[in-house]
């Protein structure tokens, strides 16, 4: 350093150089910014594609193209219809390792596929399986000649039920001789679970309470501690925790509800008759059906259980209507 600075002409040089190199070196660091963000952006693109669900109920009979929401595959291909069950083309599965994976976005009830034989013979099967989570999975079925496998009639229907928490079917070939070839392949919506939670919508996990059946995010679903969820016809309700007031200020059709929790009362607001259609489950607990004057309340499914169910008035400016199902 001290050589340095009795001479300033080799400083002024050393300097200019270092000045040089640390703008090179800034400016490599900005086109590395720039490739790290493209990079970045690309890998956003493609996982949001990835990430994609198809929807419940869903259905696929054709297998040449790009793939639909939700499905990837790898390995398999497709044939002409002479190997189809139905439409112009099924899949085939040719190699070990071959699979394909649909991910759907809810709750479903039965899978239903077509598979046929092409000169399979040994060990040679399709497992059939299941994930939540798209990670761990869990065998439903095996198909094929392999020692242990169910057997193939070609193009009959193999339906299978899956759980309601599952989000994600696989298909995966194991090879000893010949093909499998693949179609038909249906998935219905199955009926998920909602749990009253008007009381305190943040509750986790839901606690039953006081409210209005149709408030925003007044249930949880799939599970008691599973995401809000504003009020769906045809799903299954669950009343628990905490009894309170539920009240309908309009129509609501749930496959079923269940009161797992005694004391429960069940109210109307503003005009017109309320109907909550489906069978009640009231288990060995009862509610109350209090209807306002002007808006009656009608159940028109059964009441199951060994409980019971009391109607009284809420307001005293008249009786409210209550009908229940013969």
């Amino acid at each position: 350093m001290e050589s340095l600075i009795n001479h300033p002409d080799i400083l002024v040089e050393f300097v200019h150089k270092a000045t040089f190199v640390s703008r090179k070196k800034s400016k490599q660091m900005c086109l590395r910014g720039w490739h790290t963000c493209f990079v970045f952006i690309v890998c956003i693109l493609l996982g949001s594609q990835a990430w994609a669900q198809a929807s419940l109920p869903l259905s696929r009979t054709s297998w040449n193209g790009s793939e639909p929401t939700g499905w990837s595959q790898s390995g398999t291909s497709d044939r002409t219809s002479a190997f189809a069950c139905s439409g112009s083309n099924g899949a085939i599965f040719d190699n070990s390792g071959d699979w394909t994976i649909v991910n759907f976005n809810a709750a479903p009830n039965q899978l239903v596929f077509k598979l046929k034989k092409a000169s399979m013979s040994g060990e040679s099967k399709l497992t059939v399986a299941r994930s939540d989570d798209g990670s761990t999975y869990t065998t439903l079925g095996e198909y094929g000649t392999a020692s242990g496998a169910t057997a193939i009639t070609d193009c009959a229907d193999i339906t299978l039920t899956l759980t309601s928490g599952t989000r994600y079917v696989r298909w995966t070939y194991t090879k000893a001789t010949g093909n499998c070839d693949f179609d038909d392949v249906s998935i219905s919506a199955g009926t998920s679970e909602y749990y009253w939670n008007g009381g305190n919508i943040s509750s986790s996990p839901a606690n039953g309470g006081t409210g209005t059946w149709s408030t925003s995010n007044a249930w949880r679903q799939p599970t008691a501690s599973g995401s809000q969820a504003t009020w769906t016809d045809g799903k299954d309700a669950i009343l628990a925790g905490t009894a309170g007031t539920v009240t309908l200020s309009a129509d609501a059709a749930p496959s079923s509800t269940a009161f797992n929790t005694s004391g429960y009362t069940l109210a109307t607001s503003g005009t017109g008759t309320k109907t909550l259609s489906g069978d009640i489950d009231l288990g060995t607990g009862s509610i109350t059906l209090a209807p306002i004057s002007a808006a009656g309340l009608s159940l028109s499914g059964t009441l199951d259980g060994t409980g019971s169910a009391s109607s009284t008035i809420l307001t005293h400016s008249g009786p409210g209507e209550t009908s229940l199902a013969s």
